[in-house]
């Protein structure tokens, strides 16, 4: 099972936008193209956190018309897979109420992360609700975790077409903006294993930015992997058939939280920490592999 968690927010939208759910990038962008490029073999479980008092998902009202929404055009669509397309594709998803007084998106995806591992998934993919998947994924990210030794150890992510970066809320929402430099990953995806070795899916003082710089250094060069698969950002309302997207950029939608860059000095010292982790975990799996060979030779 692959456990995906998506953070959401109905805040930050342009002047003018359409007060409407189905106009948000989630459902006009992420969602039609994780249906064009499910790849059958797996369930995939994606849990949507959003902030209490959100104004767009905090309704009973918006969330029935969310599930009816996703039932329709989510679920029934890949239940329906011809065996031409690999079969039908199991999916579920769940809507989750998150307390998060900073409004920030970090504590909402440590909170989706440890409820799809608490479900019990086998991987776990952490994805922006502005993303579009531009191609198959999820058995590639599968193929690269297990070719690591040991096994599940480490993390995956994908390259990024264009417009991978972040907006700053400024004057009428836009601002200065952050791209992601070189080498880093715009999303990840690891095993279970991630959260035996972390107590939280990412340290708990990224509430916003240096969450991606921390997980695309922690592992090591070893145990890390970029290019696998490909996204690229939301720029409008308009997804195409099959998950293309017209005129995929940057996104025009401008910023939804102001980042805390004061957060980007704790990155070197918690990624040296992290790694430490790691290096600990790895030497532990592999005595204990060992011994388990040791003691079936002995048999």
């Amino acid at each position: 099972m692959i456990g995906i968690g998506i953070a959401v927010t109905g805040r930050g939208q342009a002047p003018g936008f359409a007060f409407s759910f189905v106009n948000l990038p989630l459902f006009a962008a992420l969602l039609p193209s994780f249906v064009a490029h499910a790849e059958p073999g797996f369930e995939y479980r994606l849990y949507l956190g959003f902030d209490v008092g959100d104004l767009v998902f905090d309704s009973d009202a918006t969330r029935d018309a969310i599930d009816a929404w996703v039932a329709r055009h989510v679920v029934a669509p890949l239940a329906a897979r011809t065996p031409a397309r690999g079969g039908p594709v199991r999916v579920r998803v769940a809507t989750l109420r998150f307390e998060n007084p900073l409004g920030k998106p970090g504590p909402a995806m440590n909170y989706v992360m440890a409820a799809a591992y608490a479900d019990g998934a086998d991987f776990l993919a952490r994805m922006n609700d502005d993303a579009v998947l531009r191609g198959p994924w999820a058995a590639a990210s599968v193929r690269q975790l297990r070719a690591f030794a040991p096994s599940g150890v480490g993390v995956v992510g994908p390259a990024c077409a264009s417009g991978c970066g972040y907006g700053v809320e400024g004057v009428g929402g836009q601002g200065q903006g952050r791209r992601l430099p070189k080498g880093m990953l715009p999303q990840d995806f690891v095993h279970r294993t991630h959260l035996l070795i972390f107590d939280t899916y990412y340290p708990l003082v990224f509430t916003d930015w240096y969450m991606d710089e921390w997980i695309s250094g922690v592992y090591g060069p070893s145990y890390t992997r970029g290019g696998v698969g490909e996204i690229s950002h939301w720029v409008g309302p308009a997804v195409g058939a099959e998950g293309a997207v017209e005129g995929a950029g940057v996104s025009q939608r401008g910023g939804r939280f102001l980042p805390d860059v004061t957060h980007r000095h704790w990155v070197p010292s918690l990624v040296r920490h992290g790694h430490k982790r790691v290096v600990a975990w790895v030497k532990k799996r592999l005595l204990s592999d060992i011994r388990a060979m040791a003691g079936a030779a002995v048999h």
